[in-house]
């Protein structure tokens, strides 16, 4: 090794320049935590400028992007994730988010399944596919999925269509329960969306 302290000051160098894209990376998520995407949008392409492989970051800027309304967008970050990671759940579920919001049900289906596949607690994909099968009138289908998502947590959206359900079925002590169980747990989004957690 050089006794002049090069190849010191190049690690040295290295790891400064891995923390500042680090910092990139967590103002992005505060941006995106307060509801300003624009900001973090900036602050994941800077991280992605020091480290383009890096998986949390494309997917945290596939969810600011779809919040700006940039859906193709929002894809293409979320596809270059997946191309990297094929199994990166929270990508998936996001994936599935953006197709969902580009009327491409059948695709954002299979994205939601592979979550699913993936990591079986994935309540947001479940509940993505309740709805869309919902919406597909598949109501079978859409109650697995929305009980799916109950077993995991509370969630007003998933008790509400299973009351629906229950009621319609003449069930009505257990549309009373699952109405009450809805009025009683905080609503979630229908398309919920998972930040990604910094690997």
């Amino acid at each position: 090794a050089p006794r002049d302290g090069t190849t010191r000051d190049a690690a040295v160098a290295g790891s400064r320049t891995r923390e500042v894209s680090r910092a990139a990376f967590r103002l992005g998520v505060l941006y995106q935590q307060a509801g300003d995407h624009a900001r973090a949008v900036e602050q994941y392409r800077a991280q992605l400028a020091a480290e383009p492989w890096d998986v949390a970051t494309l997917n945290n800027l596939g969810v600011s992007l779809r919040h700006l309304g940039q859906l193709a967008e929002a894809a293409d970050a979320l596809e270059r994730a997946l191309a990297i990671e094929p199994g990166y759940d929270k990508a998936l579920t996001n994936l599935g988010v953006v197709r969902q919001l580009l009327d491409r049900s059948e695709a954002a289906m299979e994205a939601h399944l592979r979550a699913l596949a993936v990591n079986g607690r994935s309540w947001e994909s479940a509940l993505n596919l309740g709805l869309l099968l919902w919406e597909a009138q598949d109501v079978e289908r859409a109650a697995h999925f929305f009980r799916t998502v109950l077993s995991l947590r509370r969630n007003g959206t998933a008790a509400y269509h299973l009351g629906v359900i229950a009621e319609r079925q003449g069930r009505s002590q257990d549309g009373v329960e699952l109405y009450r169980q809805a009025l009683q747990t905080p609503e979630s989004l229908p398309a919920s969306l998972r930040i990604g957690a910094e690997e």
